[in-house]
């Protein structure tokens, strides 16, 4: 069989085939642009324990001077590091004045904190649900959403192969494309760590 007599007689690369090449594109971009949504949207960016004896929460910033005093953590290339879910229990010795967060209003006695100051500079989801999805307790479930993202791919994969038989490839591919781009809309609109589950599987 010659291959290149087939190709001549078929005709080269026409708008047929720009046409076909297109409508393969688009399916493929949705679904790319799901899988990599995660890597941004579930990244854990620097946050700490907010320190309500010396900082007001909605003017709060992630890094201050006195945070040694107030949060236990560690120094990374000469910087400190504080530590995101824990802070020093605050020991009131009745200092006024400009001692506001001075090491001696604080103990060594670590607790648990209930709420939380990101860096100002990064923002994802863990931004948004913070009691959640904060701390080493609460790390499956960044790893579930993307366990969710293709647990749907397998199951899509399936249910609209079986679609595609009974109603036609073009039908369900338009409806696929639809689809993703519906569900891609209402993971970015999700008010709930549920809800963007659901649109991301």
């Amino acid at each position: 069989m010659d291959h290149d007599a087939i190709l001549e007689e078929v005709g080269g690369f026409g708008k047929y085939q720009v046409k076909i090449l297109l409508f393969l594109i688009f399916p493929v971009i949705y679904s790319s642009a799901n899988t990599v949504a995660y890597i941004f949207i579930a990244r854990a960016p620097p946050y700490r324990c907010f320190v309500d004896q010396c900082e007001e929460f909605g003017s709060a910033k992630y890094d201050q001077d006195w945070l040694q005093n107030a949060v236990p953590g560690s120094i990374s290339n000469g910087k400190f590091v504080p530590d995101t879910c824990y802070k020093y229990n605050f020991n009131d010795t009745g200092l006024t004045g400009n001692n506001t967060c001075v090491a001696e209003l604080f103990g060594q006695q670590i607790i648990k904190c209930d709420s939380w100051i990101f860096d100002e500079n990064e923002v994802t989801m863990i931004n948004d649900w913070p009691d959640e999805m904060t701390c080493t307790e609460n790390e499956w479930k960044l790893a579930l959403i993307g366990t969710s993202n293709f647990a749907g791919v397998m199951v899509g994969s399936a249910v609209f192969g079986f679609i595609a038989d009974m109603y036609g490839r073009q039908s369900t591919f338009i409806f696929s494309i639809v689809f993703m781009s519906l569900t891609g809309i209402g993971q970015a609109f999700s008010t709930s760590y549920t809800m963007l589950m659901i649109f991301t599987f």
